[in-house]
């Protein structure tokens, strides 16, 4: 019988990552699908969504999660990426105790949205705006308390 060589890591869009974060190279793909929408693709005069916002979404993702491994050594929750209001990208994460959306949007000079909560408790709510910055890692140390 022959060995069955497991990679060390994952390309995910010019990003090396630890194979840990072979999902959300899946998630990532499968997120393209939103790429192929038209203009009003629910017949509420939504726009299309741009490759350069899906791109702007998954390089946030992918450096804060890389931020988030070189830190803990360990690989964070990984987000659902999903379709967001007026062209923007919505990454959500779900774990047990905590729930966390971030929207990315359409407009380059418009800043980060996000909420968070404590599933069993609402005194661990956050909800606010940032600027875009790359490598951040609190919303992910937040979201894994």
């Amino acid at each position: 019988m022959g060995t069955i060589s497991v990679p060390s890591q994952v390309e995910i869009l010019g990003y090396t990552a630890p194979a840990e974060f072979h999902p959300l190279r899946l998630a990532i793909e499968r997120s393209r699908f939103m790429l192929e929408l038209p203009d009003n693709w629910d017949d509420e005069g939504s726009p299309g969504y741009r490759e350069d916002v899906w791109h702007r979404a998954v390089a946030l993702l992918l450096d804060t999660s890389l931020s988030y491994w070189r830190k803990n050594r360990e690989a964070p929750p990984f987000p659902r990426l999903g379709k967001g209001p007026l062209g923007s990208i919505d990454l959500h994460w779900r774990t047990a105790s905590r729930e966390l959306l971030l929207n990315v949007p359409a407009a380059t000079d418009s800043p980060l949205s996000f909420f968070g909560d404590g599933l069993d408790n609402k005194a661990f709510q956050l909800e606010g705006t940032k600027p875009i910055s790359d490598g951040e890692t609190w919303l992910l140390e937040w979201l894994t308390r």
